[in-house]
Parts: C-alpha cells; structure tokens; sequence
C-alpha cells in the first residue's frame, strides 16, 4: 500500500513524499494558467479546465479565481456552476452532481488533522458529495465526510458539520434543518412573489431572440456591438486601437514630440557667482584686509534713495530674555515648566546684623516724706 492508497482510504498519511508535491505543482500550474483566462479566450479556459478536472467531470461552469490541491480529485457534474473565489482542498474526493449551483467563496475541505498535538503533522481524508440540483449559498463551509441531499438548499454562511437530507432547507453554525421544501415553493419564487407562467413565456421569447440576434452577427463583427452598451464600448475601443501609434501603453494625454532640443545653458551669468549678490565680489584673504563680501572697486552698488541712519555708537550687548524670566500659569491643558537648578535652590538665610546698643542715663528715684508727697498732689492739676 502506497501513500495514494492511505489517502484513499482514510489512513494516516502525510503529504510530501512519493510524488505528491510534484502533482500539486502541476496542478497550481495549471490552476494559475485557468486563473489568468480573459472573458475573450473561453476556449483556452475551457481547455485549461478540462485537463485540471477529473476526467468523469461534464461540462461545468467555473468562474475564476478558483483554488484547489490537485484537481484530479473533482468531479464537476453536467450543468453545475461555480461561482468566483471558491476553494476545495482535495486530498479526499469531492463529487458535486448534475445542475448544482455553488455560491462564491465556498470553501470544500476533505482533509483533517487528529486532535492530538504530537500528531498534527499527519493527515485524514473524507470525500465530500453534494447531489443533484443542490444550492449551496456564498460563504458556506463545508466539512469533511459531508453528504448534501439532493435539491436540498444551504443557507448562505453556513457551516456543514454533518448530512442534509434531501429537499430540504437548513442553515446556522453548525448547520441544520430548517424546514422541508413543500407546494408553497413551487408557487412563489421569493417572499410574495408569485411564479407566472406568461411572464415566463415572455422570458423565453426574449431569450430566443437574444439567440437569433447573435447568430445573425458576422463572425467578424463583436455580437453585442448593436444594441448593448457594451458594445459600444468596445467599437470605440475598436476605433482607438486602430490609429496607428507606436507606444499602445502611453498614458493618455501625452504626445511624443520628435524633435526635443536640450536647454542651452546661459553664457552670460557666472555659475559660480555668490547668491544674493548683484555684483561681482573679490575675496581678498583677511590678512590683507580683505572682506569676500566686499564689492569689487568701480562697481559699488548706488545707494538707495532713503537716507541711512548711521550711528557710531558701540552696538550694547543685549541680554538673552529666557521664558523662565517670566511667570507662567498653569491651566490644566499644558503640561507645567520644570523649575531650573537656580530656581530649586533655597534661599540663603540673611546674616544678622548686630545693632549698637545705647545706655540711657538712669535717674536716681530720691524717695519722699508723707508732707512731701502730699504737697505734691495738692499742685497737681488733675486732682
């Protein structure tokens, strides 16, 4: 048993042996090639699309961009459409019916890892089927071993876990039932919308006549150039394309001149002549007195018409006001100045001053009799 057939049946396996790695870089090759197709060149698309698909595949539908592992391991029934940005990871088998239609970005795994941390390296594969007629709407997960029932519906953003049954409408995270498909269904196509059969019949004229129109059309002659405004478009393309030019990835706009002269430098001025300066200047070295700002003799500059004040008093030197000289206030919304060296020192205590002490002349109290003091009251006059 090889590493193909583990991968067949479930086994553990992983994927860089043999010649696995060589058939996913083939099937990239191929997967860019098919990725790089214009609208115009459906048939290299379809060629592409043939040799990268399982060879049980019909004739389906794919929009590019489209992703996958190996490609061999799809199989695309008749009728089935793929919408852009889709990607099925197929290590394990995905088979997709008849008459499906796959939303974008729809992603299809097959392949699982065990939940063991030691043994992520290792692999698992379980093949996908989607039946019949199925929908599966954009951005819908589907795990591995899932099988969706035939015309069964799956809500858009889902996640697949486990079966759909058939005819059947389920959605959610993880995806379930919702209700059965019933005669309701077959009678309004969206909310109140009533399916009609005239309006249908008149679809289908429509589209017939559409058919007739392009087989009428000259190979020769773009199908949609009559009445479509893309064909508008595209005739005016036509038009342009045909002028003759020899550069068709030139900007629009610009017009090639054959004739392009350079600029002729001017002889009249000095390129080396001193910026800001009028006149020539002759540098004299400052030994002898020189100044490389002085004009030379015979071409002083005429002064100007307002008389110059001049002054022959010595320029004051002029002390530099620093913004710490002033106060500042604090409002909250600006950060606070840092306070500078001088200004965090405290101040020095003032030396005491001795002051002169003055004797004053004591008066010697010379006490008093009785009689002496009573006379004295006597010529008081606040007695």
């Amino acid at each position: 048993m090889n590493m193909h057939d583990r991968m067949t049946n479930g086994l553990l396996f992983t994927d860089m042996c043999e010649s696995l790695p060589e058939e996913r870089n083939r099937a990239k090759k191929r997967m860019i090639a098919f990725n790089s197709t214009t609208p115009d060149n459906l048939n290299e698309r379809r060629r592409i699309q043939s040799d990268m698909l399982n060879d049980k595949s019909g004739k389906a539908w794919i929009e590019p961009p489209f992703y996958f592992c190996y490609g061999k391991h799809i199989i695309l029934g008749e009728g089935t459409y793929v919408n852009f940005n889709c990607s099925f990871v197929d290590d394990g088998m995905i088979t997709v019916g008849k008459n499906v239609l796959i939303g974008p970005s729809v992603s299809i795994a097959t392949v699982g890892h065990p939940i063991r941390p030691d043994m992520r390296e290792y692999m698992y594969t379980d093949p996908v089927t989607i039946c019949d007629n199925a929908w599966i709407g954009a951005n819908v997960t589907i795990l591995p071993g899932v099988t969706i029932g035939e015309n069964s519906v799956i809500g858009a953003g889902s996640v697949v876990t486990e079966d759909i049954p058939a005819n059947v409408i389920a959605a959610g995270n993880p995806c379930s039932v919702i209700r059965e498909i019933s005669e309701q269904d077959n009678e309004f196509y969206y909310k109140d919308r009533r399916i009609d059969d005239a309006d249908l019949e008149e679809e289908k004229k429509l589209r017939e006549q559409n058919k007739n129109t392009l087989s009428s059309v000259p190979k020769n002659k773009p199908a949609s150039s009559s009445n479509s405004a893309f064909g508008v478009i595209r005739s005016n393309n036509q038009q342009q394309s045909s002028r003759p030019s020899s550069n068709s990835y030139r900007p629009m706009g610009l017009t090639r001149k054959n004739n392009i002269e350079p600029p002729k430098p001017k002889t009249d001025e000095d390129p080396y002549k001193a910026i800001g300066l009028s006149t020539p200047t002759t540098f004299m070295p400052k030994d002898l007195g020189g100044s490389p700002f002085k004009p030379a003799a015979g071409n002083e500059p005429e002064p100007e018409t307002k008389e110059e004040i001049k002054s022959e008093e010595p320029v004051k030197a002029v002390r530099k006001v620093r913004s710490s000289d002033f106060p500042r206030r604090f409002s909250g919304s600006a950060r606070p100045r840092n306070k500078t060296a001088e200004e965090t020192e405290e101040p020095k205590p003032a030396e005491a001053i001795e002051e002169p002490v003055i004797e004053e002349p004591v008066q010697e109290v010379i006490p008093q009799s009785e009689p002496e003091q009573t006379a004295a009251r006597k010529k008081s006059p606040f007695q």
